[in-house]
């Protein structure tokens, strides 16, 4: 199986967000996983790898708590992002908020931090199969500047 994966690069101005996003703690571990595993399985189905069990563990999780951002209301987790050195990695969105500007603000807040940071370029990586995550990154402000294929 090939797998093409686009790295893109962010190209516009400031950000600014004023989204109520908190760290993850150790007691979000069985939400997150559902979250992650859940957004990912068309993809992963699609690439024919497994569908569960590819998260990290907790303990690895509560490592990186600092780097990981969840969203949430009225208690229960809207989305959740993590940001990896100059790196957007696992922007997701619970798939009932889905398609209502969730992920746009997600990313925007991500985006916001990564300045703060004064990290720059910032960066994510996206397979070609979702295109809708493409289209998301290239309206915020991200191009392609280079595509790879993987083997799997």
């Amino acid at each position: 199986m090939i797998i093409t994966v686009h790295t893109m690069e962010y190209y516009r101005e400031l950000q600014n967000t004023v989204l109520a996003i908190r760290n993850y703690k150790n007691s979000d571990y069985d939400d997150y996983v559902h979250l992650v595993e859940s957004s990912f399985r068309e993809m992963r189905k699609f690439y024919e790898l497994p569908l569960s069990g590819f998260c990290n563990s907790r303990d690895v999780l509560m490592e990186n708590n600092a780097n990981i951002f969840i969203w949430e209301a009225n208690g229960k987790m809207i989305g959740a992002v993590s940001l990896y050195g100059q790196e957007i990695d696992d922007l997701v969105i619970a798939e009932e908020f889905q398609n209502r500007g969730y992920g746009k603000r997600l990313l925007s807040f991500a985006i916001c931090e990564m300045q703060k940071r004064e990290i720059s370029p910032i960066i994510l990586h996206v397979t070609d199969w979702n295109q809708k995550a493409i289209h998301l990154y290239e309206k915020a402000g991200f191009r392609i500047v280079k595509t790879e294929e993987v083997v799997r």
